[in-house]
């Protein structure tokens, strides 16, 4: 039988971090609210720093062909 009581009187345990808001997380909110244009900048700074085109294969092979391969003790003399 299901309970009488409304499920707004009912007590749900809620975890006590669930709730909290660090004082960085409430900075970090206030400051992309006042600059929305902050975020497109971020963008364009990864994408200038982390993304690259994609890699030519057949570039790549040649570039690993064509390495002099280095000694495995360079100080020693032939």
């Amino acid at each position: 039988m299901p309970s009488s009581r409304p499920i707004a009187s009912r007590s749900v345990k809620i975890a006590p971090m669930a709730l909290y808001e660090s004082e960085i997380t409430k900075f970090l909110r206030s400051l992309k609210e006042q600059r929305p244009h902050l975020e497109d900048a971020q963008q364009s700074g990864r994408r200038l720093l982390w993304d690259r085109d994609p890699l030519d294969l057949d570039q790549l092979q040649r570039s690993q062909e064509i390495r002099v391969k280095q000694k495995p003790y360079v100080y020693q003399p032939d």
